[in-house]
């Protein structure tokens, strides 16, 4: 069929496997592979974190040309319902209609059972060309025509909302990406303040922004709010969503599994962050769990320390020098170095209850499988296979990322980045040159070590970490797609968490402008540099 119709685009929006079943043969080969008289071979695998991008060669037998297919493959839509939020994938769309060649046969869209999901694919699609074209979308009629061809092509009402959920996002906010060769002038005219309006480009782009981030209500919150775990939090007005939290896995005395942390998404990997508020003088050891469980390799501070201030204590949460246990966890300096821009600083972290555990959390459901451990404060609802050893336990929790987390017997080396060109007070760094440098340090050590989070943490866990995150968004968007989009960076970052890159007044506001600054003078001097 993709031969014959010469497509180029195929677009998948489920995963192989979800809640245990198959919903999808994988039909694609690692390699090269005979599909009866057609010959597939993999070119190349783009992996973002919400979607992948595969680029096939097609030969047939008997045929001399070859044809090549990009399968586009969305693998953040939950496994119950529709996603939070509807960024991502109206990125995606965007991202398979640009790919496309105009002289490019239909598009193929498929989930797993070819409505729904697929249903709601192609009515977005629809109604962003119709809004572009004639400024008016008609959802209603292109449902009704759409299930017409093809029963329960949008199955549910929940699928309904989200769709004009979805088109009002796009409407309200439209395209906001920016070529990088494009940027710097397009940058210059966004900060023209108009004479009769008395604003800006940027100015209402931010407004916008406001405007479309969501608010948290009580009940999102609901696990930051219970009794036990309100004096882990520094402020009762910042508090992480129940979808994005970061739980704890080892295991402290009666200890539970809150901290106040929340999992961010990078442009190409799925929670690559931990965001956090600097460790209270009773969550240190919370902190250290959390930095082990996740396997972060980075720990990035952008506040300092102040252990003045009996109302917001910022209190030293390692040891320099020699060896500390905090909790379960034995925290070992190793060494120290210093500019005038950043303490860097070596630590080795142990766990010293000495079990392993590999961890695997998805929607709904947590995986656990442990070794010589007591129970962790999880409610168990199921035992199934063990092997020899282990206990394969089943946990329901509402997680809205893919996360493995690997507890080894042994030791985990971090790097702490301490930033010191932040003053207290200020909404923007004190030095653009030396935030490079800090974006740009903790770059070149995550390479060095492979797969490793990045827990991040400012005062309050909010606007000094957004712009951080925000600004390695950027970076990665430019070295993968040479487009910058400073909108969508901070968009991505306040659906987990609405406090993201805080701007509550006009000098504020001007920092969601410094980030995309940032963002193309970094891909310069990093690529220069290492």
């Amino acid at each position: 069929m993709v031969w014959q119709e010469n497509c180029f685009s195929i677009v998948m929006i489920t995963k192989l496997v979800e809640v245990g079943r198959v919903k999808c043969c994988k039909y694609w080969p690692d390699e090269s592979e005979m599909y009866g008289d057609i010959k597939i071979t993999l070119l190349k695998t783009e992996t973002l974190a919400e979607y992948t991008v595969r680029t096939f060669a097609l030969e047939r037998r008997g045929y001399s040309a070859k044809h090549e297919v990009c399968q586009f493959h969305f693998t953040s839509w939950p496994e119950h319902g529709v996603p939070y939020h509807a960024t991502g994938l109206l990125a995606f769309i965007r991202r398979v209609k640009s790919s496309t060649p105009l002289d490019a046969g239909p598009v193929v869209v498929h989930c797993s059972v070819g409505a729904g999901r697929t249903g709601c694919y192609i009515v977005l699609d629809v109604m962003l060309d119709m809004a572009e074209c004639e400024g008016v979308v008609d959802i209603y009629n292109c449902v009704k025509t759409l299930c017409s061809r093809r029963i329960n092509m949008i199955q549910t009402e929940e699928q309904y909302i989200f769709i004009h959920d979805a088109i009002l996002e796009a409407c309200l906010c439209g395209e906001t990406a920016i070529p990088v060769n494009e940027f710097a002038l397009a940058y210059k005219e966004m900060l023209r303040v108009d004479s009769q309006s008395n604003s800006s480009q940027l100015r209402e782009e931010f407004q916008t922004l406001n405007s479309v981030t969501p608010h948290l209500d009580v009940e999102e919150c609901s696990i930051a709010l219970l009794p036990r775990n309100r004096e882990k939090n520094r402020s009762m007005d910042v508090l992480p969503p129940d979808r994005a939290l970061a739980f704890l896995v080892t295991t402290e005395g009666e200890s539970n599994n809150y901290i106040n942390a929340a999992l961010m998404d990078s442009f190409h990997r799925p929670a690559a962050f931990i965001v956090t508020p600097h460790p209270l003088p009773g969550t240190t050891s919370d902190f250290w769990r959390l930095v082990f469980d996740y396997g972060c390799t980075s720990v990035v501070m952008l506040n300092q320390l102040n252990q003045s201030n009996s109302a917001w204590p910022c209190v030293q949460y390692w040891p320099e020098p020699g060896l500390q246990q905090y909790g379960p966890m034995q925290v070992e300096f190793l060494s120290m170095s210093a500019d005038e821009d950043i303490i860097t600083r070596l630590f080795r972290v142990k766990n010293v209850t000495r079990f392993t555990c590999l961890v695997l959390l998805g929607p709904l459901k947590v995986y656990i499988s442990m070794e010589n451990s007591p129970p962790l404060l999880y409610t168990f609802i199921n035992k199934s296979k063990c092997t020899a050893g282990d206990a394969l336990l089943i946990v329901t929790f509402p997680f809205p990322h893919l996360i493995r987390v690997k507890l080894q017997e042994g030791q985990l080396v971090v790097c702490q980045f301490q930033f010191l060109r932040w003053s207290a007070y200020r909404d923007v760094p004190d030095s653009k040159k030396a935030f490079l440098n800090l974006l740009a340090s903790v770059q070149k050590w995550q390479r060095e070590c492979g797969e490793g989070r990045t827990v991040v943490h400012c005062l309050n866990g909010g606007g000094r970490s957004g712009t951080y995150c925000a600004s390695n968004i950027l970076m990665e968007m430019i070295q993968y797609q040479n487009m910058v989009d400073v909108f969508y960076a901070v968009k991505t970052l306040r659906n987990a968490k609405p406090n993201m890159v805080e701007t509550l007044n006009c000098e504020r506001f001007q920092s969601l402008a410094w980030c995309g600054v940032v963002g193309l003078a970094l891909l310069a001097e990093i690529v220069g540099r290492f």
